[in-house]
């Protein structure tokens, strides 16, 4: 039996390697610019299980990708990490208002997220903070947009990786 299993793998490394499935490669397109007179904003949580903390990082740019102010805040007894990219929103959200902001793309590469909020389902989970976003939205925004990043987007010369917060 061992003798059958050698030879097979013997066999399969001559083989030619148009018998080999194909490297399937990713391309992702760019995501749509943003209107002249719109601020983008790029949020990211970096979550921390065993402290149940997280920080919270976000970045408002022009429409040119020209970083406008940044922010970050440290929250603790966060239960998950889908609940630190939604408290990451509500907060780039409350700084946006601040900055008298009332037109927002906002970036996030959490899917569970944006899928939430653009369909309007609300998780148990994120029911509470959700609500926050939506009477923010109400009481500060003339237009907001949530896209999804799929991929990192590079802003600066340096990818959207160094929005995580050192400090957790």
């Amino acid at each position: 039996m061992i003798k059958a299993i050698k030879a097979c793998k013997e066999w399969e490394c001559v083989q030619p390697s148009l018998h080999k499935s194909p490297q399937l490669m990713l391309i992702h397109p760019p995501p749509p610019r943003a209107p002249a007179n719109s601020i983008v904003c790029y949020t990211d949580a970096a979550w921390k299980s065993n402290r149940q903390t997280a920080g919270l990082p976000w970045i408002f740019t022009d429409h040119n990708g020209t970083e406008l102010s940044r922010g970050s805040c440290l929250c603790e007894y966060v239960s998950s990490p889908l609940l630190a990219e939604a408290l990451a929103i509500r907060c780039a959200l409350l700084q946006a208002s601040r900055h008298q902001y009332n037109q927002i793309w906002l970036r996030s590469d959490s899917q569970g997220l944006v899928t939430a909020i653009n369909s309007n389902r609300r998780p148990m989970e994120l029911f509470g903070v959700l609500a926050d976003v939506d009477s923010i939205v109400a009481s500060s925004f003339s237009f907001l947009l949530f896209l999804l990043l799929s991929f990192p987007i590079v802003l600066m010369g340096q990818p959207t990786v160094w929005l995580k917060p050192a400090y957790l």
